[in-house]
């Protein structure tokens, strides 16, 4: 042991000594997973978008065999859409940014937990494109980490007619694209036999895409029942 005098204060030193300051692991390699568990809350609630500060990977990010799948740069991207982003969408045929738009928002569907209580959710991207593990905190209740709830749709006030109106080789869907996971298969195409089959408005409301601002109305087939769903486009004039 020596002595080192600094500043008037005298500081006794080990030579032999070498203090290393280990920052907090989210999980150590030392950590035992649990088994896989499936989420089957309303899926609506499950609804994230990522901010950036953690990556996207195969397995729990400190499991044995983890490969990268999205870096945190891509994930930051994905999780922001701004006033620009939406003009470019708009100015681009309805063509969003690399990485951006609705269909990069995630859903959660299940979770591995750490011993030391690190949460790993398994989400997918709205378009099944990408898929994985990112850290979500210590808590099951609140989404943290690297993902936060995402609202993908908001309600608004319609103030339109019941109807009737009229659709013209156009879509019905289950629900506006990219803002659920799993729904956004078409209910059906309307021309030809159903072109003429007039429609009124099933709900009162006006769903709109959170990011790209689309707007849709609900509307049920008064001549066949079962054939209703969201739609852009609508009519009350009947159109050859």
């Amino acid at each position: 042991m020596r002595k080192v005098q600094c500043l008037g204060l005298t500081v006794s030193v080990l030579s032999f000594l070498t203090v290393i300051i280990i920052p907090y692991k989210i999980a150590s390699a030392n950590n035992h997973f649990s088994h896989y568990t499936e989420l089957r809350s309303d899926g609506s609630k499950r609804n994230v978008e990522t901010n950036g500060k953690y990556g996207l990977f195969t397995k729990p990010g400190t499991e044995r065999g983890a490969k990268q799948v999205l870096s945190k740069n891509i994930l930051k991207v994905m999780g922001t859409y701004s006033q620009s982003d939406r003009d470019y969408y708009y100015s681009h045929a309805l063509n969003n940014h690399k990485y951006k738009g609705s269909r990069y928002y995630f859903r959660v569907y299940g979770y591995k937990k750490a011993t030391n209580g690190a949460i790993y959710y398994r989400v997918v991207t709205m378009n099944g494109a990408y898929r994985g593990y990112i850290y979500g905190g210590h808590n099951l209740t609140k989404f943290g980490g690297g993902i936060r709830s995402a609202q993908t749709t908001k309600k608004l006030r319609n103030g339109l007619d019941v109807g009737p109106y009229y659709l013209s080789y156009t879509s019905l869907l289950k629900f506006p694209q990219y803002t659920q996971y799993g729904k956004n298969s078409e209910v059906a195409t309307i021309d030809g036999e159903h072109g003429k089959d007039p429609f009124r408005l099933g709900k009162s409301y006006t769903l709109q895409r959170t990011r790209e601002g689309e707007k849709f109305v609900y509307l049920n087939d008064l001549m066949h029942p079962k054939i209703k769903g969201w739609t852009q486009s609508i009519s009350t004039d009947y159109q050859e």
